[in-house]
C-alpha cells in the first residue's frame, strides 16, 4: 500500500513535468512527413512515427500538455464554484442548501469508473483537436466593390497572408503539394467562375522542385450576382491548402464576405491583384514540337523582351520533369528551350500549356505540340 502511496504521486509529477516541457521536446505533432511513415523508434523518433511522418512521442506530449491544460481548469472551476456554492448554502440554509446536498449526492452515487471515462473521452478529444486550423498562415475574402448590382459580376480574391519561410501551391504543385482550393457557398444563382493563381516561384528541397507561392498571393475568381438579388449578398467559402517549409501542415479557413445589394460601386482594392495575374500572349507567336523524347518550344516574344533565365511552369502534372534545367536561347528574333518529358509520361501531351515567366513578365500560353500522339 504505501508503495502504492509513493508511486502515484511520482506518476502524476511525470505527467506534469512532461507537460510542461512537452512543447520544447516536441516537433508539431501536426506536421505530416510523408517520407517517414511507419518508422521504427530510433535516435531521431524514440517511439517511431505514424502512417502520415508524425513523430509519436511529439504527438503524446502535446497530447499530455493538452489534457494538462484541461484538469487544471476543470480542477480550477471545481474548487472556485464548489467553494462560493458551499459558502453560500452555508450562509443561507433551507431550499438551496437541500437542493445543492441532493445534487452532491447525486454525482457522488455515480461510480467512480463512469466519471473517469467521462473526464479521459473530454481530455483525449482536446489531446487531438488542432488549435490553429491555418498554421504560419490567415486567410480572407477581398472584393472590388463595397455595393454590388443585381446581374452584375463582382471581383473577389482569396488572400492568404504566408509567414516568412513557409509556402503555399500553385494549380500545378510540381513534385508535391497540394494547391489551393475554395468550396463555395452561395446565393441561389450566383455562379463563381474558376479561381485564379498568381505566376509561381520554383522550390527546391529534398530533390524535388515544387510550384508555389510566399508572402500575400491573392488567388481571384468572378462571382456573377442573381439578377433577383437584394438585401445583403452573402459570399461563404471553405478554404483549404498545405503549407509547407521543413515540414508541410494542412490548412484551412471558412472564409465570408457580405456587401449590400444596390447600385454598383467599385473600388482599387482588387487592382493590385489583378495586375499580378499572367497576362495573354497575344503578340506572342509560339510552337512546340515532340522530339527526340523531349518537348522543344519556340516562342516569339514583342521586341525588347529577352527570355534570359526565363522559367515555364506547366500547369498539368505529368507532363514536364520539375526539376529539370530550363535554359532559354535567343536564335535569331526568337527564344528557344527544350523541356524534359515526366519520367511518369506514357505519351507525349498534346499540348504544353501554362505560365512563362520572365522577370517582371508573366505571360499565359497553351501551345499545340506537333508530333505528339492525339
Amino acid at each position: 500500500m504505501i508503495r502504492g502511496l509513493r508511486l502515484g504521486p511520482v506518476l502524476v509529477a511525470l505527467f506534469a513535468l512532461a507537460a510542461l516541457v512537452g512543447p520544447w521536446l516536441a516537433a508539431d505533432p501536426g506536421a505530416l512527413d510523408l517520407d517517414h511513415q511507419f518508422e521504427l523508434p530510433s535516435a531521431a523518433h524514440l517511439l517511431g512515427t505514424a502512417d502520415n511522418g508524425v513523430d509519436l512521442l511529439s504527438a503524446m506530449l502535446l497530447g499530455a500538455r493538452l489534457a494538462a491544460t484541461v484538469a487544471l481548469v476543470v480542477v480550477g472551476l471545481s474548487v472556485s464554484v464548489g467553494t462560493l456554492l458551499g459558502a453560500w448554502a452555508g450562509l443561507r440554509g433551507g431550499t438551496f442548501d437541500l437542493v445543492l446536498g441532493g445534487v452532491m449526492d447525486l454525482v457522488q452515487s455515480f461510480p467512480g469508473i463512469v466519471l473517469n471515462i467521462a473526464i479521459l473521452a473530454l481530455v483525449a478529444a482536446a489531446a487531438v483537436a488542432q488549435p490553429d486550423p491555418s498554421p504560419h498562415s490567415d486567410a480572407r475574402l477581398v472584393a472590388d466593390a463595397t455595393r454590388i448590382a443585381p446581374g452584375d459580376t463582382l471581383g473577389v480574391a482569396l488572400e492568404i497572408t504566408v509567414e516568412e519561410g513557409w509556402h503555399i501551391y500553385w494549380i500545378n504543385p510540381g513534385d508535391s503539394g497540394q494547391p489551393v482550393a475554395v468550396d463555395w457557398t452561395l446565393p441561389t444563382g450566383a455562379e463563381a467562375g474558376p479561381l485564379r493563381f498568381p505566376p509561381p516561384s520554383r522550390y527546391e528541397g529534398a530533390g524535388l522542385v515544387s510550384y508555389a507561392h510566399g508572402g500575400t498571393p491573392a488567388f481571384l475568381t468572378e462571382i456573377v450576382v442573381p439578377d433577383g438579388a437584394s438585401g445583403d449578398l452573402a459570399l461563404t467559402g471553405a478554404a483549404t491548402w498545405l503549407i509547407c517549409a521543413d515540414v508541410c501542415l494542412p490548412a484551412s479557413a471558412d472564409v465570408a464576405l457580405m456587401l449590400p445589394v444596390g447600385v454598383t460601386e467599385r473600388t482599387g482594392a482588387l487592382d493590385a491583384a489583378r495586375a499580378a495575374l499572367p497576362t495573354s500572349a497575344a503578340d506572342w507567336t509560339a510552337s512546340a514540337a515532340w522530339v527526340d523524347g523531349s518537348y522543344a518550344l519556340t516562342l516569339n516574344p514583342p521586341d525588347g523582351v529577352s527570355l534570359d533565365g526565363a522559367t515555364f511552369f506547366v500547369d498539368q502534372s505529368g507532363v514536364l520533369d520539375h526539376a529539370a534545367e530550363q535554359a532559354f536561347a535567343a536564335e535569331g528574333g526568337a527564344w528557344a528551350v527544350r523541356l524534359a518529358a515526366s519520367d511518369y509520361a506514357t505519351e507525349p501531351a498534346a499540348e504544353l500549356s501554362g505560365v512563362l515567366v520572365a522577370g517582371d513578365t508573366a505571360i499565359e500560353l497553351a501551345v499545340p505540340v506537333s508530333g505528339a500522339v492525339a
